[in-house]
């Protein structure tokens, strides 16, 4: 073997230190990553969330069913409740009018808490 692939074969066998990504030459780095990724991160983050329906969501329609100034609420919905408590100038939560429309083919959102019971 001739001294010059001798130490093409060091070079291959040492563990380089640095491991630059390939860029042609004449080109930044920049340039040679795909643009979906560019700055995807932040698009992403300034994107609204989703209608979900949280544990905090739940927590507050079960408080506005604990609640008698209100009215009752066995035999209706939440939203008829909510529309009744309105009419009534009760001033019911606006939150809990959002939660409903928000989710209005949700059965665990629209009837009330003792709706499963037999009362």
């Amino acid at each position: 073997m001739s001294t010059k692939a001798k130490a093409k074969q060091r070079k291959l066998d040492l563990p380089s230190a640095k491991k630059r990504p390939f860029k042609k030459k004449g080109t930044s780095l920049k340039d040679s990553l795909p643009k979906e990724t560019a700055r995807k991160d932040l698009i992403d983050s300034t994107k609204p969330e989703p209608d979900v329906l949280t544990q905090e969501h739940l927590h507050l329609l079960k408080s506005f069913d604990h609640n008698p100034d209100f009215g009752p609420c066995i035999g209706i919905t939440r939203l008829q409740r909510w529309n009744r408590a309105k009419d009534m100038q009760l001033d019911p939560p606006q939150e809990v009018l959002n939660i409903l429309t928000k989710h209005p083919e949700n059965y665990e959102v629209q009837e009330c808490l003792w709706s499963k019971h037999n009362l």
